[in-house]
């Protein structure tokens, strides 16, 4: 786990990481982690499915300073 949002973005761009899914009910725990208790403004939301638990995210770290 990163946190944090520099060093993500960086990991994000080599890796040429496009979709991240995390399971939904562990998002808050996710977002706990970094700066002001919000996920990297480099995921940003696709969808969800409560049935599988799952958030998807297309990744955008080439949009962050």
């Amino acid at each position: 786990m990163i946190a944090d949002e520099p060093r993500f973005d960086a990991a994000m761009r080599r890796l040429k990481v496009r979709w991240a899914a995390l399971p939904t009910s562990q998002l808050h725990e996710f977002a706990a982690r970094y700066p002001g208790g919000a996920l990297p403004r480099s995921l940003v939301y696709d969808h969800a499915d409560s049935t599988l638990d799952v958030t998807v995210f297309s990744v955008h770290p080439e949009a962050q300073p």
